[in-house]
């Protein structure tokens, strides 16, 4: 980008790219597709997940719109929306509102448990934790009473954290967490140290590719796998 972040945050797009694959391989597209509301200054790291309660993919994505937050200007909240198809969207629904931005929300589902990860969210009162990723718990993607779980993970590994990436191995091992340390090393990975993710244990000799930043992690198939290693 061209570093101007009034333009992005204020005149952004308010699309996402969507493109279409049956194999892992070979993708459609891209297809622009607005989301946002047209009161809206962008549309940021949207994330698709589906809803078991909805029968449909929910997208989750940020929006800043005119209000009072930081420093008496605009901030980022969560919305929502609904999709069968990935071409035609509900209209957006606001999902998360704390008065000031928040951002990069991702889920992962574990037994019974939905674990929400969030960039700049935490508890009232906690200043010092606002450029950390905060991990909520709840028991699906729409529970209006996610519990705090975890405040500012990674903290005391990283500087600084946004943009979390989060995944269940298929071989059943633990959790593991993507979270930049934007402005500085980029992305770090982290293993669930306990089966209730209240703990994340830093794994220093992760190899990651350069520059890797605010992505997602998906769980594919050794078949998969091996169908991906053989089109390089």
């Amino acid at each position: 980008t061209d570093g101007d972040w009034d333009r992005a945050e204020h005149r952004g797009s308010r699309s996402i790219l969507v493109w279409e694959s049956e194999d892992l391989m070979t993708w459609s597209g891209p297809r622009l597709v607005p989301i946002a509301r047209e009161d809206a200054g962008n549309a940021w790291a949207p994330k698709a997940f589906w809803s078991i309660e909805r029968d449909a993919w929910l997208v989750f994505f940020a929006s800043s719109l005119p209000g009072i937050g930081e420093a008496g200007s605009d901030y980022q909240r969560m919305f929502v929306t609904e999709t069968a198809d990935f071409a035609s969207f509900s209209a957006p629904v606001l999902y998360l509102d704390l008065g000031k931005s928040v951002i990069d929300v991702t889920f992962l589902q574990v037994g019974q448990w939905c674990y929400r990860f969030s960039a700049t969210s935490r508890p009232a009162g906690s200043p010092e934790d606002d450029a950390f990723v905060f991990v909520e718990r709840g028991r699906s993607l729409l529970d209006p009473d996610f519990e705090p779980w975890v405040v500012a993970a990674g903290k005391g590994d990283i500087r600084q954290g946004e943009g979390p990436a989060v995944v269940l191995p298929s071989d059943g091992s633990a959790p593991l967490l993507l979270i930049d340390e934007f402005g500085l090393s980029g992305y770090h990975l982290f293993e669930a140290a306990d089966p209730e993710l209240r703990e994340w244990k830093h794994v220093h000799d992760a190899v990651l590719p350069p520059r890797a930043r605010h992505g997602s992690l998906l769980a594919i198939t050794p078949e998969e796998h091996a169908r991906l290693l053989r089109r390089r």
